[in-house]
């Protein structure tokens, strides 16, 4: 298959452990890239997720419709941070629905990421799920559109994850919304949405963080997205976003919490998340909307 070599460049370093020594995120992308290979997609492509993904999609139509009208950015904005609780990999947050309240924001950076996203010309957004959340994902994106603003989708060029957007899950939802303004937003796909390396400055492809720099705002879905931004590192969960952080253009993270994974959550506030629900990190119930700024560029000579 055409990602050979670097795969077996990152599987060089774990080369006879046990799977319970694996870093977790390698684990996982590494699970599913042979599972495509066991399911021959590199031969006959085919996604072998396709018939659940459809089902989800079926069954958030009516809910998604109704929304098609709604002209509000912040409104929007929130639909597609709590449309991660959907995620068919990982049940856990359907139990909330896809609406949360102000209590149920862990990080509300929500007056920052608006304030970017009416002052940007250009916006990337890297998807996260196919279903529920993409469609809000693309009534968000399509509204950014409308509005005048250049918009490039991020999806994945092959399954993953079981319902990470693919290409053809993003056209197939658009087909299926109807959706005004869809014609105007650019897809992308790069091999590095489907590695195990990290979102950061040194694990993304020069070409990549090119084209990631080139933007105004970047919008990141979901958690394993958001893993991949912190380095799926255990940081004390106030440590700075700057910090733990390191993407090569300004972002905004939104991310239902289903891992244990966070930065710039003040002491105080993880405290009382904790008291409320022992599971506050891992069961979907608590979203994040979180802003970081590009790192500084040192300056030249």
């Amino acid at each position: 298959a055409p990602d050979r070599a670097a795969w077996d460049a990152a599987c060089a370093p774990h080369l006879g452990k046990p799977w319970l020594e694996l870093p977790w995120y390698f684990a996982e992308s590494f699970f599913y890239r042979r599972l495509l290979e066991a399911t021959g997609f590199f031969a006959q492509p085919f996604d072998p997720f396709l018939a659940i993904k459809q089902r989800e999609e079926r069954a958030m139509l009516p809910r998604v419709r109704a929304a098609k009208d709604i002209d509000d950015l912040e409104r929007l904005l929130l639909l597609s941070l709590w449309g991660n609780r959907a995620d068919l990999s990982y049940t856990a947050g359907r139990a909330f629905g896809d609406e949360g309240s102000a209590s149920d924001l862990l990080v509300d950076d929500r007056a920052r990421a608006l304030h970017m996203l009416r002052h940007a010309h250009r916006i990337h957004m890297v998807l996260d799920n196919a279903g529920t959340e993409l469609a809000f994902d693309l009534l968000l994106a399509a509204h950014l559109a409308r509005h005048g603003h250049e918009v490039t989708l991020h999806a994945k060029a092959q399954p993953f994850f079981v319902s990470d957007a693919t290409l053809n899950d993003v056209a197939r939802t658009i087909g299926l919304l109807e959706l005004p303004g869809a014609a105007r937003l650019t897809l992308a796909a790069h091999a590095h949405w489907t590695s195990s390396g990290f979102h950061d400055g040194n694990d993304i492809p020069v070409d990549l963080t090119r084209q990631l720099a080139s933007a105004d705002v970047v919008i990141i879905k979901g958690d394993a997205n958001y893993r991949r931004l912190v380095g799926d590192a255990p940081w004390p969960h106030d440590t700075s976003v700057q910090v733990a952080m390191n993407f090569p253009a300004p972002l905004i993270a939104l991310r239902t919490c289903k891992a244990e994974v966070a930065v710039g959550v003040p002491a105080a506030v993880s405290a009382q998340a904790r008291c409320r629900d022992e599971h506050w990190l891992v069961n979907g119930r608590l979203g994040m909307i979180q802003v970081a700024a590009a790192p500084s560029k040192p300056n030249g000579p």
